[in-house]
């Protein structure tokens, strides 16, 4: 049934269900918005009335808000969800179970289908060296802030506080996010990497380093292409290194 009526009159009904989906306007006076209070309706206003309506509620909201201040605004939510579609991050839905005791975070990749669940508290991952390979979360997981607890829980290393790559000796198969081989680490100079990559291509990325992906390319005049991977990064000795790997 459709009733055209904005969501605070239609709550004034009263009526129950098992479920109320919110998917709120994200568009202001022609511009985009994405904090709750911006966005129409305000759920952060209506919620009170959502409960007396509904034991369950889902609300689409922005993959930009911050979990903090989702929890800080709507501190009754007790359930998040964060989706990424081949490691692109599309939407965050915040859930209130009545019946659901724990708060907890949810990063889910659709393609190919994977989640992890987690009780959301703060851990920071034990540190290592690079080892035999690296794994860089999807961006489901690292926006669900879950990354060190996900380490944590399958005995990955981390490569510094600050650089969200991980390390282990054994291969976790059906990690949450990409795998590596490792093949060299090396320090940030061209020299050192022109003994190593022959064929002048390779896939950067980096992570906590001071220069960005065109910037060491540029320096280290390189192309981008190839099967080989570098990771330009900072290690526990505060080291700026390159991590030079293959897909595993």
């Amino acid at each position: 049934e459709f009733e055209n009526i904005n969501a605070e009159e239609f709550l004034k009904n009263n009526k129950k269900f098992d479920l109320i989906y919110v998917d709120p306007s994200r568009r202001k006076e022609g511009s985009k918005v994405f904090r709750l209070e911006d966005c129409e309706p305000d759920v952060t206003q209506i919620f009170h009335e959502l409960q007396k309506n509904a034991e369950n509620i889902i609300i689409k909201v922005s993959p930009m808000l911050d979990i903090n201040a989702v929890i800080n605004d709507l501190p009754q939510i007790n359930h998040i969800k964060i989706i990424s579609v081949e490691n692109e991050c599309k939407e965050m839905l915040l859930i209130y179970e009545k019946d659901r005791e724990m708060f907890t975070v949810e990063a889910v990749e659709l393609s190919p289908m994977h989640a992890f669940e987690f009780e959301y508290v703060s851990i920071e991952a034990a540190l290592s060296l690079p080892l035999t390979y690296l794994y860089e979360p999807n961006v489901a997981l690292m926006k669900s802030g879950g990354a060190d607890i996900y380490a944590q829980k399958y005995n990955l290393k981390k490569l510094h506080k600050f650089t969200h790559l991980y390390t282990s000796d054994e291969l976790l198969p059906n990690y949450l996010g990409r795998a590596f081989i490792i093949k060299d680490v090396i320090k940030y100079s061209k020299k050192e990497l022109n003994k190593i990559l022959k064929a002048g291509k390779a896939n950067v990325a980096v992570r906590n380093f001071p220069d960005s992906p065109e910037q060491i390319k540029k320096r280290l005049k390189i192309k981008d292409g190839g099967n080989m991977y570098i990771f330009a990064a900072t290690d526990i000795n505060e080291n700026k290194i390159l991590i030079l790997c293959e897909k595993a």
